[in-house]
């Protein structure tokens, strides 16, 4: 995770990006091999041009991303790949989720983030629930374009659940107190067949599922609201994740 401090260091003024934005930057070159353009990451991390543009020349510049062709945008670096084998050590997955773990999050969308080696720093969720309300404050409100569509998101619902792995058993953390990340749910058998067909899960993972629920205001465009939502989600679950590290 160290690899990426030297991108906030500036004599200026400092990026405004974040790091869920970078990791999620190299996991989705990751996922388009043949090649990944700078308006697609704009749109799917739902920030600006000249935000994305700015990730780009910083990974440019760091040596973590190459162009591939002038049509087919950047692909990884050798080094852009070591790093995100390193992240993965510790963000094994963050992926889609179904809407069946609308039991155990906020929204309509859902992102499962699964870490490993961060146990021992669940307390009272308070940090993770800090995460979701930092993504909440660069979304809502926000003028995004999807396609041929202009947007203006309202967030419904924001937040996130975290669970434990132990002992062969999928679980809320032991606290109970309450708080606006960690829920009063209750884990049922579809949901706990679900997560062990999706997650590779060794004992003491955590699991982080971040769900979304948006308004648009043009009210149009039902397909690219979901994709929104779902964008949203994953901005969610990522930057949770990344709470345990003081990264978000």
């Amino acid at each position: 995770m160290e690899s990426f401090e030297q991108f906030y260091d500036s004599q200026t003024l400092k990026p405004n990006f974040k790091y869920a934005h970078l990791i999620l930057s190299l996991f989705l070159f990751n996922e388009y091999p043949g090649g990944f353009g700078r308006y697609r990451l704009e749109q799917e991390l739902l920030i600006s041009s000249g935000m994305a543009k700015s990730i780009f020349n910083k990974l440019k510049k760091f040596d973590m991303i190459q162009s591939k062709s002038q049509r087919k945008g950047h692909e990884l670096t050798k080094k852009g790949n070591e790093i995100l084998k390193k992240i993965k050590e510790q963000i094994v997955c963050i992926k889609k989720g179904s809407k069946i773990l609308s039991k155990m999050a906020f929204g309509e969308s859902f992102y499962i983030a699964q870490i490993k080696d961060v146990f021992n720093k669940i307390t009272d969720g308070m940090a993770q629930r800090d995460a979701t309300i930092k993504i909440k404050e660069i979304v809502d409100g926000l003028k995004i374009k999807i396609e041929d569509y202009n947007f203006t998101i309202k967030v419904n619902n924001i937040g996130a659940t975290c669970l434990i792995y132990e002992n062969n058993q999928i679980k809320l953390p032991g606290f109970k107190e309450k708080s606006n990340f960690i829920y009063d749910f209750s884990i049922n058998k579809d949901i706990l067949d679900y997560l062990y067909k999706e997650l590779n899960l060794q004992n003491k993972d955590t699991i982080v599922i971040g769900g979304a629920s948006i308004e648009i205001k043009e009210n149009k465009g039902k397909e690219q609201k979901e994709i929104i939502e779902e964008r949203i989600a994953r901005l969610v679950a990522t930057n949770s994740a990344l709470s345990f590290f003081n990264m978000d």
